[in-house]
Order: structure tokens, then sequence, then C-alpha cells
């Protein structure tokens, strides 16, 4: 009869596990690695809960790991098991690092396809400017050369549009978390924005090249609200599709919180000294939660050509006899 299982320390729990030689010695070595007597609750419950991330085949017994060691068991030296526990560590922690994916656990996942459905728009978020806000003799001058071009927004001439235009249009956002970064992807003009996490907000003069169309964009976790401060912009885009400007100097600080899970309270406040006489904010609206298959980022590139083949069409039919 084959001889019964043991375990290294404490005392069998559940049923053993048979696991290929190299895999067990492995395991066997992590175990014994976080399986020191006399260690307190908190690295108790740590150790543990190392255990569990690599399904290791550990039995947690009166303040003790237990290792089953299969038919006979084994023995190992010292040196032997300190290798064995570090390539263990090793296959453990990248894994972990990786589910945490800067942050991206639990509550402070915001992964996924969003929409603002009826906040957004053209009707709806097309001025981001409260009435009680007015413009310095800076910006009213640039509002009347925006005015001038006849232009609702830049992109009607293919030019990059800017995040803070994207309520204005009835297109999704895509949010995609890793490891110190977050990126958000607008359907509309089929951009990248690229949320830094691991480091704080850049001064003008420490930008690494200069003002650009969606600015720097840096992230911190507030509680379980996502916060981003976003300098560094050029006055190349407008703030909104009513033609309203801002400077290089804008901040403009955006914070999801979440208020259901397929729910996020988005809110943008604005502090442009140069342009607006106060810091003033849009939101909080509502962006919910696309988990559909048919939810999906689509292509949408504005393209010369195509924005001229439209005009011409466009051009035909009003002018047409009636």
């Amino acid at each position: 009869m084959d001889e019964e299982p043991r375990v290294s320390k404490g005392e069998t729990w559940g049923t053993p596990v048979c696991l290929p030689d190299v895999v067990r010695l492995l395991q066997a070595a992590a175990c014994r690695a976080v399986s020191d007597r006399g260690f307190s609750p908190r690295a108790y419950r740590f150790r543990a809960f190392i255990a569990a991330c690599v399904g290791l085949p550990c039995g947690v017994y009166s303040g003790e790991i237990s290792v089953f060691t299969g038919a006979g068991g084994f023995e190992m030296r010292n040196r032997v098991v300190g290798i064995f526990a570090a390539l263990a560590i090793l296959l453990v922690f990248p894994r972990f690092a990786l589910a945490q994916g800067g942050a991206a656990a639990g509550k402070h996942d915001f992964s996924g396809v969003w929409s603002f459905d009826g906040d957004g728009g053209p009707g709806v978020a097309g001025n981001l400017v409260a009435k009680d806000v007015t413009m310095t003799p800076w910006g009213q001058d640039k509002f009347k050369a925006n005015q001038a071009t006849g232009q609702t927004t830049t992109y009607n001439n293919c030019e990059p549009l800017g995040f803070t235009s994207f309520p204005a249009y009835p297109h999704p956002i895509e949010i995609v978390q890793t490891q110190g970064r977050i990126f958000i992807f607008h359907e509309v003009d089929h951009f990248w924005r690229t949320i830094w996490m691991d480091r704080p907000a850049p001064k003008k003069d420490d930008l690494l090249f200069g003002p650009s169309y969606l600015g720097t964009s840096t992230g911190r976790w507030d509680g379980d609200d996502l916060v981003i401060d976003t300098v560094g912009f050029n006055e190349k885009t407008w703030l909104d599709t009513a033609r309203h400007p801002h400077s290089e100097d804008m901040r403009v600080t955006e914070r999801f919180h979440r208020v259901a899970p397929d729910t996020l309270e988005y809110t943008m406040t604005f502090d442009d000294p140069k342009a607006y006489t106060k810091t003033f904010n849009w939101g909080p609206k509502h962006l919910h939660l696309k988990d559909s298959a048919t939810w999906q980022i689509q292509e949408d590139f504005c393209s010369p050509t195509e924005q001229a083949k439209f005009r011409d069409g466009l051009d035909k039919t009003l002018n047409a006899p009636k």
C-alpha cells in the first residue's frame, strides 16, 4: 500500500494535490518561505495571501502553513529552498503587479467603453463655459477671432480637436488601465490620451516637448476617485464647439467618481487666468458603461478628401433647383 502523504509542518488540511515534481518543489519552497513560526497576524494574512495567489497546496492551521509533499515527502537544504523560493516569488509578484494594473483593481478599475448618452452631444455639451464666467480682454479678442472663421470647431478643417471638446460629440471613450499609466481612447478624431500615474504634474518650463494639442496629463487616486491634471496645452485648439478659446496657461482637472457599477460622475474644472476671470466647472455629468459587444471604438478619422466630398455634396443639395 502506498505511504500516506505527509506535510512538512503543521497538520494535514484538505486533499493532497498531485503536481509535477518541479511545480511541487516550487510551491513547497514558496510555502516554506512564508511559514516561519511566531509571525504577527498581519504577516500571517499576507503570507497566506501569497500562497493563494499562485494556488499553493498549503493549509493554514493553528498559525502555521502546511505543505503537502506527496508520498514519502522530501527534504531540501536551506540553500535549495532559498533558490526555489526566489523563483516562486518571481512568478508570484509579476502576476500580482499585473493584476494591480496601476491601481486597476477593485474600486479603482474604470476599464471599459463609456458614453455620455443624454449628457453629451452638440445641444447639451457644445458650450462648456458657465453663464456667469466672463473672459479677459485677451480671451475676448481670441473669441472674436474664432468667430470670424465661421467654424464651430477646428475639427471642421481636420485640425486636431483637443480633448475638452469631446463631450459635444456623440462618440464613446474607452479607458484602458496598465501599470503606471491609464489610456483614454477617444472615438471622435481617433486619438489616445496618456495619463501618467507614477509622476507629478510637470511645470510649464519642464515640458519635455513643449506645449501640445492634448497637453501632458498626470493622474492620482483620491480615495476611489480618479483625478487627472493636464497642463502644457498649445493655443491651437478651442475649449468647446462654441468657439471659446484657451491659453497655454490653462490647467484642466478631471474627476471620475463612481456612483454605480455602470455609472461614472465626470467633472472638468478649468483654470485659465489669461483667458477667463475665474475658475469654473463643467459637470458633473454621467458616463455610462457599455459592456455589450456591439459597443466598440470605431474608426473616425477626419479625412480632407472626404471632407471636400461632403462639402461639395452639401453645396449641390442646398443649391439644387426647386
